[in-house]
């Protein structure tokens, strides 16, 4: 009885070791506190295509004000600005749904779309995300997806768009290789607020 437990012990051992699969996505038990009370509502895949059905979801959608009180109250979390027709951000969601789901997060979304928002609360939310906006013409830009990572009110980490090798114009969709590598962007980000 020993002999055969050694034996298929060895077996799983090697046949771990021989495995040409990639080493799954840790995840994580770590936890942190947002001190915001946001007021949260279900963030649906129905326009976003690249999203597997039935899948978990650990996006919640919070309104424009919301998203500066993360600011202004020293709230702590990663707060996702895109919208549903942003080629992009139907390739980005399902990545950072995905990175929040194997650290046991929430991810904040803000459809720039969804609200009328005002002069006062757009300047007010380049002012706070001036330091990592793009600059056009000597102006701070708002791209999307900006995927940010706020601690206590501050900016900690952010990342724009998808991964460098992803070309738009001639892939539909990013190869294996290049979700692990956002989604692992993502990871690190998450690991901020920690």
């Amino acid at each position: 009885m020993k002999k055969t437990i050694a034996v298929l012990l060895s077996l799983v051992l090697l046949w771990g070791c021989a495995s040409n699969e990639k080493a799954p996505i840790q995840t994580s038990s770590a936890t942190y506190e947002n001190s915001v009370e946001l007021t949260t509502s279900e963030f649906t895949t129905d326009d976003y295509a690249f999203f597997e059905d039935g899948v978990d979801i650990a996006i919640e959608k919070i309104s424009f004000d919301d998203a500066l009180r993360m600011f202004d109250e020293n709230g702590t979390g990663i707060v996702v600005w895109g919208y549903a027709n942003c080629p992009y951000c139907q390739r980005a969601l399902p990545v950072l749904n995905d990175a929040a789901l194997s650290q046991g997060v929430p991810v904040y979304y803000v459809d720039i779309y969804a609200e009328e928002i005002s002069d006062e609360q757009f300047n007010a939310l380049i002012e706070k995300l001036e330091a990592i906006l793009t600059t056009v013409d000597g102006e701070p830009t708002m791209y999307v997806p900006e995927v940010v990572a706020i601690k206590d009110g501050k900016i900690v980490g952010n990342h724009l768009s998808l991964v460098d090798s992803f070309d738009g114009s001639k892939q539909n969709e990013m190869t294996e290789d290049q979700k692990t590598e956002l989604q692992n962007i993502y990871i690190d980000l998450i690991k901020k607020l920690y």
